[in-house]
């Protein structure tokens, strides 16, 4: 999604890709068999990689790999309601 040659960026082409990726390399799937990104984490993480200033890589490259292993855990919508109202 950085340093690419298409002139739009193409965020929906570097997504494939990466699904790609994970899946060809044994990546894509939890120990559950489901995939370890929902459509919206992909969509989010593809948006804030795009967005991202160029001297940010080493901290994107860091939580998506720190995603892939399991040892990131997103917010539920239950925290983040909890977190917004200042309620925990």
């Amino acid at each position: 999604m950085k340093d690419h040659p298409l002139k739009d960026g193409n965020k929906r082409s570097a997504a494939a890709l990466f699904v790609t990726f994970l899946a060809r390399n044994g990546l894509l799937l939890n120990a559950d068999g489901q995939p370890k990104f929902t459509n919206n984490a992909l969509a989010a993480l593809t948006l804030l990689v795009a967005m991202s200033d160029s001297k940010e890589k080493d901290l994107m490259v860091a939580l998506i790999t720190k995603m892939l292993d399991g040892r990131f855990q997103p917010v539920s919508a239950t925290s983040s309601a909890s977190l917004s109202t200042g309620v925990l």
